[in-house]
């Protein structure tokens, strides 16, 4: 009889691992069900797999990558008549709401709910196929820049976006005279001894009791089998909740320390690209369980804060944006480009995922907001607490700098509720071609932004209270040509 040919066996894929947490798994009871080790080695199409093991085209050549992976109770994802049952074994004092016509209605969280979805919170899917990473960071550019149309033919029917636009005018007018729009309650900084590139920040507390933003900066090194990479980082958050001002002091030094180690040890065996994207992944949802396990987010209920973080790895920009903080990159032209997605509740995809971990979208009396639980404005956050379908996953894009100049500025929501990307982009590049420093044009948007919001305001009946929002802004000016060097 003549012997059948060896068929080897068909490879798996693997482009997606779904984890947990090492601190959410041994604190959370549901979890406690094993754990497996995930091996991925490279995927070359030219060659023939025997082994059956999975296969990535992000990991490096003659590299195998591991990760343990926690085992996530069954049916962690409910339907919404699924949710709608969960109704035994209340917790008195944790509550989902339900938005009705006749107004809202409280639905109980179960113990064995209020376990699957901390679980899912948390969990966070390393992804190691290069090509759908790229396809994901060229996602994120569209639908920024679909968000940033939008928002242009929405001006005319924004108060505050006329107001800011009649005060940008006045300024141009000024010949963008720093002099005529001083203020004392604006708090600024100049970088330029920290960074490669004249950097600087700003911020204002506007109409709230305490200042909850954040700005920072840091320059870390990523050692590859490539060669040594330096990386620039900026960073803005925006508190929310009781204990805000403490949450942001300790999660941006922590964020920082992660994603040094993250991307180092990500970088030994994944390619550049695909570790970026997993560190990042991995350090915002880490800092985020940290801060949870010390108790913090969860005194205040809902205590936490958005990010965006942007790394500058020679002329390419990579930004993962965590909430509805925002970054955009304008050329000397004016020509703005919005780099990131506001994460909002109301968002059909940011809402999809809020419902799949068991949270509630609700529209305030007003009908003119929503929020996650009745209380969060963000749709995605670091810290939260026991607010359920909230994720600390950012959403991650990619821009490549032109060889001309470029300003690149990333402000919280209080800026971006007063002004829209094209009205900053063009003062941010208007100032910078009549010679004004990174601070002047940081204190610049932050000023008329201070002054298009209490203009404004006079007018809306009745008036806002507590406004504006804190407002931080940091601004950098690339310069034309000048990049991180990679050294070998």
């Amino acid at each position: 009889m003549q012997a059948s040919a060896h068929k080897p066996s068909t490879p798996k894929h693997m482009p997606l691992i779904r984890v947990v947490p090492v601190a959410t798994s041994e604190s959370v009871e549901s979890a406690k069900q094993g754990h497996r080790t995930v091996k991925v080695s490279h995927q070359s199409p030219r060659s023939v797999h025997e082994d059956g093991g999975h296969r990535a085209t992000g990991v490096r050549s003659s590299c195998q990558f591991e990760v343990r992976v926690y085992k996530t109770p069954d049916k962690v994802r409910y339907s919404a008549h699924e949710r709608e049952e969960l109704k035994d074994d209340a917790y008195p004092q944790l509550k989902c709401f339900q938005c009705k016509s006749i107004g809202i209605r409280e639905i109980p969280v179960t113990h064995d709910n209020l376990d699957k979805t901390k679980l899912l919170n948390d969990e966070y899917w390393l992804e190691l196929d290069a090509g759908a990473v790229e396809r994901k960071r060229k996602k994120q550019i569209e639908l920024a820049q679909k968000q940033q149309n939008g928002s242009q033919q929405k001006v005319k029917n924004n108060w505050f976006h006329q107001n800011f636009q009649a005060q940008l005018d006045a300024f141009i007018s000024t010949g963008y005279s720093p002099d005529s729009i001083q203020r004392s309650d604006i708090e600024s900084a100049d970088w330029g001894s920290e960074c490669l590139w004249p950097a600087a920040t700003a911020k204002a507390q506007g109409g709230k009791k305490v200042q909850q933003d954040y700005t920072g900066n840091t320059a870390f090194d990523v050692f590859t089998p490539d060669g040594h990479l330096p990386y620039q980082a900026y960073f803005v958050l925006d508190g929310h909740g009781e204990e805000a001002e403490r949450f942001v002091c300790l999660a941006l030094p922590m964020l920082k320390e992660k994603i040094n180690a993250d991307l180092n040890s990500f970088s030994e065996k994944l390619y550049l690209d695909v570790a970026e994207n997993c560190a990042l992944k991995k350090s915002f949802v880490d800092t985020s369980v940290c801060i949870k396990n010390l108790g913090l987010a969860f005194s205040g209920m809902w205590c936490g804060s958005t990010v965006c973080t942007m790394l500058i790895r020679g002329r390419k920009l990579v930004v993962a944006n965590l909430g509805d903080t925002r970054a955009i990159a304008s050329d000397s032209a004016g020509k703005t480009v919005q780099l990131t997605v506001d994460a909002k509740p109301e968002d059909s995809v940011f809402g999809s995922s809020i419902y799949k971990r068991g949270g509630k979208v609700i529209q305030d009396g007003s009908g003119n907001a929503y929020r996650v639980g009745n209380m969060l404005a963000p749709a995605r956050s670091l810290g939260c607490g026991i607010v359920t379908g909230v994720s600390a996953r950012p959403k991650i894009s990619e821009y490549n700098l032109g060889d001309e100049e470029e300003t690149l500025v990333i402000a919280s929501d209080g800026v971006w509720d007063i002004a829209s990307s094209d009205q900053v982009g063009k003062l941010a590049s208007g100032m910078r071609k009549v010679g004004a420093s990174p601070k002047e044009v940081a204190n610049a948007i932050i000023s008329l932004c201070l002054k298009a919001a209490t203009e404004a305001n006079k007018i809306i009946m009745p008036p806002i209270t507590s406004f504006p929002d804190n407002m931080s802004v940091v601004v950098v000016f690339a310069d034309e040509n000048e990049h991180l060097e990679t050294t070998v």
